[in-house]
């Protein structure tokens, strides 16, 4: 049986997070306004709590880095959150060794824990769009087990149910992006995925983010760019001085800044050292690593002005996700081995492919990113740096879409060169 996992992601504009500045109060005590309105003194341990809350979300960042590290591409963006709804979601009705490596390696026993961040994220959206929309495209005359999904328990739930007749193929791609439309306001545009009369069943997951930066990049300048084997280009850069949460690495040879938005997301930019490349980050950095570094931009006060040069970029990239995944250790469901049981007569089913496409722009004004996804089936030390630094992206970088009070990485993408689109 041949049967197809689709997962669909979304157009995103970020926003912004407003930096912190110092405040004494009534006694004269040292405190800064946090990302969230709450004050933060001097002498808290608020980044204790965040370190702790993050530790407890620590299965979305290790998988989101796993997966960002094991695609083989120069210039790339991807959304990981995707792969991860499904694949929790299908924990459940998986056996023996397909079952065991998708827990490891997705870090949950069920959807139910993803499930409940992701709505939490949903509901206390503030100064940000934020939509997450999950979809199942299966005919109705194949029986799902109920354990999978039951029409009944399924009425209030967040999940669409879409009735669809694999023998057209043409019509269950108009169906598909029809949906992934209105989820995505019309910014993911062709998906393209195989479907045939063996398809069973399409399972997408989309998620949209509009908003833009708070504090505006100044105008456009062209200034040099460092490519790998020593070429200089030039490429249009914006800059910006304002208070951000910026640093380096104790054991690795990187320095990072936090760019805010208006809402709690943030831009993580990594930069690898003048005498390092980005393979070189990758190979020395963590999933557990980003635990501590998102900690620090969520608990602790911002008391450095920086000075950030930062090239503009548009990356639209397609990624097969199988051979990242299968480096993960997702090996099983891939596989004719896979004991993959979503329908009652307890037929296996395998996943044939797993495509995202994705889009991710960077400018003055904001961040427009984009991604589609579809399953096809048959601890570091941080250190910061002195007030007042400079930090030049002129050389490959890496830069991490974040909602820093969730710990959820929505992009993730490698800019070797900022020209390429």
């Amino acid at each position: 049986m041949k049967l197809v996992l689709g997962l669909f992601y979304v157009t995103i504009l970020l926003l912004s997070v407003s930096s912190e500045d110092y405040y004494r109060d009534g006694n004269d005590k040292l405190y800064a306004i946090g990302s969230y309105g709450q004050r933060i003194y001097s002498d808290s341990k608020i980044e204790d709590a965040a370190k702790y809350k993050f530790k407890k979300l620590l299965p979305v960042l290790k998988f989101a880095w796993d997966l960002f590290i094991n695609v083989d591409k120069k210039n790339f963006v991807m959304a990981p959150l995707s792969p991860q709804i499904l694949l929790s979601a299908l924990v459940k009705e998986t056996h023996g060794n397909t079952q065991k490596e998708i827990t490891n390696v997705v870090g949950f026993e069920d959807s139910k824990e993803l499930e409940q961040l992701i709505n939490n994220m949903v509901q206390e959206a503030t100064s940000r769009e934020l939509k997450i929309g999950n979809g199942f495209f299966v005919d109705f005359k194949d029986k799902v087990k109920k354990s999978f999904w039951d029409p009944e328990k399924s009425k209030n739930s967040q999940i669409d149910v879409i009735n669809t007749n694999f023998d057209n193929a043409e019509n269950v791609k108009k169906t598909y992006q029809n949906w992934i439309d209105k989820k995505t306001k019309g910014l993911i545009k062709n998906f393209d995925i195989d479907v045939d009369a063996d398809t069973k069943m399409l399972l997408a997951s989309t998620l949209y983010f509009k908003g833009t930066w708070q504090f505006a990049f100044n105008s456009t300048q062209v200034t040099d760019f460092h490519l790998p084997g020593g070429e200089i280009i030039k490429v249009d850069t914006m800059n910006i001085r304002k208070k951000y949460h910026t640093g380096k690495f104790d054991t690795i040879q990187a320095t990072w800044a936090a760019v805010p938005y208006s809402s709690t997301e943030a831009m993580l930019i990594i930069v690898p050292d003048k005498d390092k490349t980005l393979n070189d980050l990758k190979q020395q950095m963590k999933g557990t690593d980003l635990t501590e570094l998102i900690s620090v931009i969520s608990g602790q006060q911002t008391k450095n002005y920086l000075n950030i040069t930062l090239p503009k970029f548009k990356l639209n990239t397609r990624i097969s996700l199988k051979d990242p995944l299968q480096k993960m250790g997702i090996k099983n469901i891939f596989s004719s081995s896979s004991e993959l049981y979503i329908f009652d007569s307890n037929q296996k089913s395998n996943i044939d492919q797993a495509i995202q496409q994705s889009v991710l722009e960077v400018d003055e004004i904001g961040t427009i990113g984009a991604s589609a996804t579809a399953f096809s089936v048959t601890p570091l030390m941080v250190q910061l740096l002195p007030i007042d630094s400079d930090l030049i992206v002129d050389r490959p970088f890496i830069a991490i879409i974040i909602d820093r009070k969730y710990g959820v990485p929505y992009f993730m993408a490698q800019i070797t060169d900022p020209r390429e689109n």
